[in-house]
């Protein structure tokens, strides 16, 4: 059994891993941030997130517009485990972008990532 216990914490350990956001740039300011769609939701639940984060760019002085980049875990693709989170995504989180008149952006993959609770 002991071995099947250390299996099965490798499988965890590995997924967790490639669920991680890229790389951090530091060089990149407060309006690069990163949404990992592996930790956070692809539902309504990303209106608290993208206003969070056009405050905090604004907070930090960053030049307007919201860069954001969309990823799905380590290797910075995009990739969804449902059907209906990928509708979701497509029909309602990227078309919020233009709420707060935010943009899709390549290098804001390895942008801040953060995540907002308590909402």
């Amino acid at each position: 059994m002991l071995w099947a216990e250390a299996w099965l914490l490798d499988q965890i350990e590995a997924t967790n891993a490639a669920r991680r956001s890229p790389p951090h740039d530091p060089s990149l300011d407060a309006g690069f941030v990163c949404y990992n769609t592996t930790l956070q939701t692809c539902c309504y639940d990303f209106t608290p997130w993208l206003v969070d984060a056009e405050m905090r760019r604004r907070a930090a002085g960053a030049p307007a517009p919201l860069k954001i980049g969309f990823v799905s875990g380590l290797t910075g693709e995009l990739c969804f485990y449902t059907p209906a989170q990928e509708t979701m995504f497509h029909n309602v989180v990227r078309p919020m972008l233009a709420f707060v008149a935010a943009v899709e952006d390549e290098r804001a993959k390895h942008g801040r990532a953060q995540l907002v609770q308590g909402y």
